[in-house]
C-alpha cells in the first residue's frame, strides 16, 4: 500500500515537486496500462495550471518593469523635447527654422505625450517617430541641430516598452483564472486517483511492475514529507528566536 501523504502541512511549491517528480521519474515508465496513462495525463494538466497559477506573483513583477520602461519612454520623450526646445533659442544659422519644424511635428502628436495612457501614448508616438524618420524635412531637421541622439533614444525606448507591454500582456493571457488554492486542491484529487488506482493494481498483482512503483511512490512520500517537516522545524525555531529576542 501507498503511504498517506499529509497534504494540509505542503506549500505549494511542495505539491508541485512532488507531482512533478511522480510524473517524470515514477510513472514514466513503460506499464501499458491505458487507465494509469489517462489518470497520469490529468495530474500532467493540473500540475500546469498549478504552475501558471504559482507564477501569478511573477506578473505583479512584469507589470512593475512595464512601469520602469514606461517611465524611461515618457524622460526620452520629454529630453528630445526640451532639447528641440533649448535649440530654437540658439543664435546659429538654420536652428529656428529646424527647430520650428520640428515643434510644429511634436505639437502635432502631442507635447504631453507622457501624461497619456499607455495604449495612446504608444500610437501617438510610434506615428511621430514614423514621421521624423520618413519625412526628408524633418530629417534634415534632427541633423541640423544635432538631435539624432536624442531622437534614437526616443525610438529605442518606444520599441522595448512596446515590446515589455505586449511581453505581459502575453504571459498575463496565458495564466488561468484558477487560484493556487485551488489548482492545489486540484492536483490532489489527481495524485490520490492514481494512489488509489496503484494501490487496486498491486494488490491484484497482475503486473509486478506496480508493486515497484508502489516501492518507489512511497520513498518519494517519505522523502517529501521529511522536507516538508524540516521545514515546519525551521520555521518554529525561527518564531522561538523571534518571541526571545522581544522578552
Amino acid at each position: 500500500m501507498i503511504k498517506k501523504i499529509s497534504y494540509h502541512l505542503m506549500h505549494a511549491d511542495e505539491y508541485y515537486t512532488l507531482a512533478g517528480q511522480l510524473s517524470k521519474d515514477i510513472l514514466k515508465q513503460d506499464v501499458q496500462d491505458p487507465q494509469l496513462a489517462l489518470l497520469k495525463g490529468l495530474m500532467d494538466d493540473d500540475l500546469k495550471n498549478l504552475d501558471l497559477a504559482y507564477l501569478k506573483p511573477k506578473f505583479k513583477n512584469l507589470t512593475m518593469t512595464v512601469g520602469d520602461s514606461d517611465a524611461a519612454r515618457d524622460d526620452a520623450f520629454r529630453a528630445f523635447k526640451t532639447y528641440v526646445e533649448a535649440c530654437s533659442l540658439r543664435k546659429l544659422d538654420g536652428y529656428n527654422e529646424a527647430c520650428e519644424l520640428l515643434m510644429e511635428c511634436i505639437a502635432l502628436h502631442g507635447r504631453n505625450l507622457h501624461r497619456e495612457s499607455y495604449a495612446v501614448q504608444t500610437a501617438r508616438e510610434k506615428k511621430l517617430i514614423l514621421d521624423l524618420e520618413t519625412t526628408p524635412t524633418l530629417t534634415a531637421a534632427i541633423a541640423t541641430i544635432g538631435a539624432n541622439d536624442w531622437f534614437q533614444e526616443m525610438k529605442t525606448t518606444q520599441e522595448e516598452f512596446e515590446t515589455m507591454y505586449e511581453h505581459r500582456n502575453d504571459n498575463t493571457a496565458a495564466a488561468p483564472s484558477i487560484k493556487t488554492e485551488d489548482a492545489c486542491m486540484a492536483l490532489r484529487h489527481s495524485i490520490e486517483m492514481i494512489i488509489r488506482y496503484i494501490n487496486v493494481m498491486a494488490s491484484l498483482n497482475t503486473n509486478p511492475v506496480f508493486g515497484t512503483i508502489t516501492q518507489e511512490m512511497n520513498q518519494l512520500i517519505a522523502a517529501t514529507m521529511v522536507n516538508v517537516k524540516s521545514r515546519q522545524t525551521r520555521l518554529d525555531h525561527q518564531r522561538e528566536e523571534t518571541i526571545g529576542s522581544d522578552q
